[in-house]
């Protein structure tokens, strides 16, 4: 939510909001409350898991929608409100179209602490919301299961692993404590100096980057030299754009030329090139020892390999459990 009030204000009018209406909160990975889950009595983050097809997914169908501010990204969460036919709200402090599913809506133009001092508590369907936190709980509890016995450098657990084991107070992009985005094209103009100047404010700074993304943007390895802050780089080498696998075109024969683009590049060269310090590590186990240590006021390249054919058929596994 773009608005003029501060996170902490955000998450207090959010918390009184969804408890008077007894409505869950559906939260996206740059959503600031998805660190202050103890705030809130039904936060809902693994939506796009368990809303792709099943029962569940029509069981959890809402009468109405209140969205606050611009709708999260995930295509599953879009094609499901759309094929819901729930009456949405749309609110937000200014006149912008935040309806990118240009359906039938009612604007709500105002403050976001009147609406949650104004509204009058709601009579809830406990059931409804019972069935929320139970397929919630179920689906975080078994993706987690999950990414504990994957043996494999998957991707995946590259993120749950800077969710836990980072320094309180970081900065990355993206995942915990203050999180930061790129969008631009698909989020890769500027990744790298985008997180530069983070860095460059004095935060500690993680940059969870693939290596198109990263290459896309190695100019900014120039600031290194005027760097006051740290900025710790993970590198995720899968050989070229993972997330071009998901779509129709990764089964034509010039996919891999035109779309996944693999570069041959010698990061450790690269780095030398620039001035920085670079490591390159052999596994989950290994990145784990290197984010202890934590690069003083400079730049440092984390490089870790990944199997990008062997992500890809990880991914749609773990979208399999039910």
């Amino acid at each position: 939510f773009e608005g003029s009030i501060s996170d902490a204000q955000f998450i207090k009018h959010l918390a009184i909001i969804s408890d008077k209406l007894g409505w869950p909160i559906l939260a996206d990975a740059l959503n600031p409350v998805r660190n202050h889950s103890n705030s809130f009595s039904h936060l809902v983050t693994h939506y796009d898991a368990f809303l792709r097809e099943g029962q569940s997914s029509k069981d959890l169908i809402p009468s109405a929608i209140l969205q606050i501010g611009k709708l999260p990204t995930s295509k599953i969460l879009r094609s499901w409100i759309q094929e819901s036919g729930s009456q949405r709200f749309l609110f937000n402090e200014t006149y912008d179209n935040i309806d990118p599913l240009h359906g039938c809506s009612i604007p709500l133009l105002g403050d976001l602490e009147f609406i949650s001092e104004s509204l009058e508590k709601y009579p809830s369907d406990e059931d409804w919301l019972s069935r929320w936190d139970q397929v919630e709980m179920l689906y975080e509890d078994a993706i987690s299961r999950e990414l504990d016995t994957i043996a494999s450098s998957f991707e995946g657990k590259i993120s749950k692993l800077l969710s836990t084991e980072l320094p309180e107070g970081s900065a990355i992009m993206i995942a915990k404590n203050r999180i930061f985005f790129n969008r631009g094209a698909n989020g890769i103009d500027g990744t790298l100096s985008t997180a530069l100047g983070l860095a460059h404010n004095g935060l500690n700074t993680f940059l969870l980057t693939g290596d198109l993304a990263f290459l896309h943007d190695t100019n900014g390895l120039q600031f290194a030299n005027k760097l006051k802050g740290s900025l710790n780089i993970i590198l995720v080498n899968n050989d070229g754009g993972g997330i071009f696998e998901f779509l129709p075109i990764s089964k034509f024969d010039s996919f891999e030329n035109y779309f996944a683009t693999p570069q041959t590049v010698d990061y450790e060269f690269l780095a030398q090139a620039f001035g920085v310090q670079y490591c390159k590590v052999n596994g989950i186990s290994d990145l784990r020892l290197r984010l202890k240590e934590v690069a003083n006021k400079n730049i440092r390249i984390i490089e870790i390999v990944t199997d990008r054919s062997l992500d890809i058929v990880t991914h749609k596994d773990l979208n399999k459990i039910r």
